[in-house]
């Protein structure tokens, strides 16, 4: 999650270089909307191990993220590029980091 925050940050401080202050929200929120429910399900990880309860918990992130996605248009109006820039940088970081960090602990192989 932590990878998320900061790629979304990145994306944001590139977007308000770039283009300016909206866009920059515009990343802000677009990386919120995958962050939080993430963080919500790695929360809720440490108390359960269930198949079953995993899976629904999966679900539930995904149509977190929509909801809040939803929202977060009907809302704010945000710049769209800017926002699934920073969603695409989010989404990512789930393929990324394992396989960076898979790399790292088998020394290079």
């Amino acid at each position: 999650m932590s990878a998320q925050i900061t790629a979304t940050l990145c994306v944001a401080a590139i977007c308000g270089l770039v283009w300016g202050f909206e866009d920059a929200r515009s990343a802000a929120i677009g990386g919120a909307c995958v962050a939080v429910p993430a963080a919500y399900f790695a929360w809720r990880l440490n108390r359960t191990r269930s198949a079953q309860q995993l899976l629904a918990m999966g679900v539930g992130k995904f149509v977190a993220t929509c909801v809040l996605l939803v929202a977060a248009f009907a809302l704010t109006r945000p710049s769209p590029l800017s926002l699934l820039g920073a969603l695409v940088a989010a989404q990512l970081m789930y393929v990324l980091v394992p396989l960076f960090s898979e790399r790292s602990h088998s020394g290079g192989r």
